[in-house]
Formats: C-alpha cells, structure tokens, sequence
C-alpha cells in the first residue's frame, strides 16, 4: 500500500469513475433510442413513397429520403462522435487533475523543498512523472502497456481539441493514433490529406475510463 493512501480520495476516484459510466451509459442509450425512432420514420418514408410515388414528382421524394438519411447519419455518425468526443477530453482532463494533485499532496505531506508546478516537462502528465520519480521513487511508466495507451490517449486527445479530429499524414503523432486506432476507433481516409477520427465504438471510450480508473488507484496502493 502507497505511504500516501488516502481512502477519500480512493472513494473520490471510484464514485467519480462511476458517475462517468452512469452519464455515458445514460446518453448512449438516449441515442440509440433515437437512432432506432429514425431509422423507423425511414422506413415509414420508404414505405408511403413506394405507396403514393404517381401523386408527387420524383424530385420532392428524393428530397424526402435525402432529409432522412442525413438525420441517420447525423445521430448515428456526427453526433455521437461529439458526445464521445467531448468524454475524452473529460476523462483525461481527470486524469491530469487527480494525478497533479497526488503530486501536490505527496509535497505537502512530505515538506519538499519543490512542488509540481517548479518543474519543466512537455505537458502536466510528464511533469507529474518527473516529481513522482525524483520525490517518491514511483515510476508511473513501469506497466508500459497501460503508459503506452495513455499517452496515445493524450495525442488523441489533443487531435479532439486542436485539430477538430483531424489527422494529418505528416503529424508525428501520426504512427501512435494509428496503432491506438486498431480496434477501438475509424480513421476515415480523406484522400491525399491524412484521416479524420470517429468514434465510433462505445467500448473503446469504457476502456478509456477503465484503464485511467486502473492507473490512478495504483498510485493509491
């Protein structure tokens, strides 16, 4: 167990991660109610234009499917894209205040001289890793696997927020959304351009929040 267990901020963690399961379960299942309601009015817009096509020109019944199929792909693509977009940012966004705070706690705790916020580092999360080494012995890298997938997690991330989910073919980050891509989410060739990210798999947002839920409670024990 971590010299710096503390059960309330565990509890804090837990219920906060469970809050985010409840949201997210409660928002998917909100849209796939409506994706299946639209996918219904479509199927009742197929079904009258099939019945009634000699009583209105062609143009106005294409006009109807061409408004239908653009409110599917407006629920099923854009705007759960967004939803889960804007989770990623959420949750890592989580990460980085729970991890800086267990670096402020630990300095406090411990009277050091520094704190997190006196160190140089590319981002928060790398600066946490140089404190937690130097001050507490605590290699944040050690489980590689789960590191690697965090750290992608962060250049996805910064993808949602700054390039509006756009990758480029000349990122650097290029190799590593690719490789975070691989079962958990599309990345839509836009031709002679690079790939534009979609979400397009609420497991892969779960395994997100699981694997943030699993790397702060080991900083707890």
């Amino acid at each position: 167990m971590s010299y710096l267990f503390n059960g309330a901020n565990l509890f804090h963690i837990e219920f906060t991660i469970l809050s985010f399961r409840k949201y997210i379960d409660l928002v998917e299942d909100k849209f796939s109610s409506e994706a299946a309601n639209t996918q219904e009015r479509f199927r009742a817009i197929q079904s009258d234009i099939e019945e009634n096509k000699s009583q209105y020109p062609p143009e106005y019944l294409q006009h109807l499917l061409d408004n239908a199929i653009e409110e599917m792909i407006e629920i099923d693509v854009e705007f759960i894209h967004r939803f889960r977009s804007s989770i990623i940012i959420q949750i890592f966004s989580f990460l980085e205040v729970e991890l800086k705070k267990f670096c402020e706690n630990h300095s406090i705790q411990f009277s050091k001289e520094y704190s997190i916020d006196d160190l140089k580092g590319k981002n928060d999360i790398d600066k946490a890793k140089k404190y937690l080494k130097r001050s507490a012995n605590i290699d944040i890298t050690s489980n590689q696997k789960q590191w690697r997938f965090l750290t992608n997690l962060r250049k996805l991330r910064n993808k949602i927020v700054h390039h509006k989910s756009i990758l480029l073919e000349k990122d650097n980050d290029i190799n590593a959304l690719k490789e975070l891509s691989v079962g958990n989410f599309e990345l839509k060739s836009i031709e002679n351009y690079g790939y534009e990210i979609l979400l397009n798999d609420k497991k892969f947002i779960l395994k997100c929040l699981e694997q943030i839920e699993k790397f702060l409670k080991a900083l707890e024990f």
